[in-house]
């Protein structure tokens, strides 16, 4: 096949917009979406035109293989010199060894974007898993299919199971292969001559990487664009891609993703915090003179080697399973990692007012109407339960449990990072709450969220808030806990590098600010408490991460049960 500058150049802009994304830009992540495309574009494009499977292997094998390798073994060896831990690095090598890196990652991240995941020093595999599954079933089902409208079928019943899998289970459309096949439909519908050339692909790809909006659309913007982007290059039109930079980077894109994520991952694990820009920088320096290296010494040899293609792909499935059994061998010898404070958690059996007719609401006490106290709000509510359970102990009231993980206790506000389906659920049961709470009234309304997100995400958030207590006239009493210091890493992990995570008063105040506004309003009802934890947390200098107990509970910002009842001692109107 001939080469295409261009498709060098859209190669660049894929891995350019990924690198610039982890190293903190707003939007970028859908560079993989287009490095889909051009993979599904150019192997059916090698397909149609050398159906030889045991030469197309063989060559897969030389052009992925190698340097993968090459920097799994270095990632292994940096994640035993530097990481407290590195069990959890040598099981995703043993994963990605066998080509299930996705289905690892996603059964481990708790989703791409959670905060453990930028210390999974190979978590960038997973794409590279996808590919290889894609190289292994392509070309079978390329033997039986010969039509366009076989690949538009296959093309719609993906997208479809994408769309799907986005409502019910994002990380499995994130993930896995089934639900990215239309994307490499796509460029293979490019190859087959059944999408026209058209213009404007660069502005579409350009748009996807760089405004922010939620993952669901923006990866079919990127899809549309790459493939537009592709078709026309098919076509034989000229793009600025061709420019000699563009296909420069296109050609190392390739280790430049292999060696990026590695580099600001494990500096992400042995620090406290995020890192400062000019670090992240230098990181992406020392990337560009590995990913050269990586291109000149050991993907260039490699991809020009003649070998028979049997042998070649015969050493690539020794070498995959040597990595593999020796991963796991080293995964096996690692004990799990230590758990550095021990949690005191609340155990209760509260009223839940969306199970009816459950045998929770059989006894008196749970009946609607019977005097209750309340707990509404997301994770943050969490810690204020032996809170709410003591006091309806001491009333004599029912205790009702309001709480969903990630949905904040507003009527009508749907946060944008959030998929259409659970946004969908966090609206049905805000609203829920406050119907129940409007008929049922209670005596005390304990509130809490995670204000800070809330509110950086939806400014006019607050008024929902506000909105919603001077729409309860029948609740006595309505507690609001105020903003909580985010300190700079979880204070286990400050703990076991041994760092302090505090961060000064003035940062919080500065990232407390819209909260801080919010609860003043909230204040002034006649009915309204509101607690400012953080007030507490913090002196006049620092906001600690201890202070006699451990102040959070498992990352920077929940606050710990122990921090919630030392605060609740504190305050003589607590009860």
């Amino acid at each position: 096949m001939r080469h295409l500058p261009a498709i060098d150049g859209l190669r660049a802009v894929a891995v350019l917009s990924v690198i610039a994304y982890h190293v903190g830009a707003p939007a970028g992540f859908v560079g993989v979406d287009v490095f889909f495309v051009i993979s599904g574009y150019l192997i059916t494009s090698i397909l149609l035109r050398e159906p030889g499977l045991a030469e197309f292997y063989a060559r897969r094998a030389r052009r992925i293989l190698p340097a993968a390798f090459l920097v799994v073994l270095v990632t292994l060896a940096l994640s035993f010199l530097l990481l407290p831990s590195p069990r959890d690095v040598a099981r995703s090598a043993a994963a990605a060894g066998v080509f299930v890196a996705n289905v690892f990652f996603q059964h481990t991240t708790g989703g791409y974007w959670a905060p453990a995941a930028d210390s999974m020093p190979l978590l960038h595999l997973w794409s590279l898993s996808v590919e290889e599954q894609f190289y292994l079933a392509w070309p079978l089902l390329l033997l039986f299919v010969r039509r366009a409208r076989w690949l538009w079928l296959l093309a719609g019943a993906s997208f479809a199971l994408y769309a799907a899998l986005s409502y019910f289970n994002p990380e499995a459309a994130f993930y896995q292969t089934p639900a990215r096949a239309w994307e490499l439909a796509a460029g293979g519908l490019v190859a087959f001559g059944a999408i026209r050339p058209m213009r404007g692909g660069l502005f579409v790809v350009l748009a996807a990487c760089l405004l922010p909006m939620p993952v669901w659309a923006a990866q079919p913007l990127a899809v549309l664009g790459a493939t537009i982007l592709v078709s026309s290059v098919h076509a034989g039109h000229r793009s600025v891609l061709e420019a000699r930079p563009f296909a420069w980077i296109g050609l190392i894109s390739y280790s430049l993703y292999l060696w990026h994520w590695p580099l600001l991952a494990i500096d992400r694990a042995t620090r406290a915090g995020d890192a400062p820009l000019a670090t992240k920088l230098a990181l992406i320096a020392v990337t560009f003179v590995l990913a050269v290296l990586t291109y000149r010494y050991v993907e260039t040899p490699f991809r020009r080697m003649r070998t028979q293609p049997r042998r070649a792909v015969a050493i690539g499935v020794a070498c995959a399973a040597v990595l593999t059994c020796s991963a796991f061998a080293l995964a096996s010898r690692q004990p799990p990692a230590p758990v550095v404070i021990p949690r005191a958690s609340v155990s209760v059996d509260y009223c839940h007012p969306w199970r009816k007719g459950t045998a929770q609401f059989q006894p008196a006490w749970c009946a609607p109407n019977a005097p209750k106290v309340v707990l509404w709000g997301d994770s943050f509510t969490k810690p204020w339960e032996g809170y709410v359970l003591r006091l309806a102990t001491q009333q004599k009231m029912a205790a009702v449990y309001a709480v969903n993980t990630s949905c904040p206790a507003v009527i009508g506000v749907s946060l944008p990072r959030d998929t259409p389906k659970f946004s969908a659920y966090c609206r049905r049961k805000a609203e829920e709450t406050y119907a129940y709470l409007k008929a049922h009234g209670a005596d005390t309304l304990l509130v809490s969220a995670h204000w800070a997100r809330m509110l950086r995400e939806r400014p006019d958030a607050g008024k929902g808030v506000l909105a919603w207590a001077k729409g309860l006239p029948n609740v006595r009493r309505i507690i609001v806990i105020g903003a909580t210091p985010e300190i700079r890493d979880s204070v286990e992990k400050c703990q076991a590098l041994g760092v302090s995570c505090d961060i000064p008063r003035r940062e919080y105040e500065a990232s407390a600010s819209a909260t801080r506004a919010m609860t003043r309003e909230l204040g002034k009802l006649p009915n309204v408490e509101v607690w400012e934890v953080g007030d507490w947390m913090c002196d006049a200098d620092l906001c600690r991460g201890v202070r006699d107990v451990p102040l959070y509970q498992h990352d920077n910002h929940h606050i710990s049960v122990e921090a919630a009842v030392r605060y609740q001692a504190t305050r003589p109107s607590a009860q």
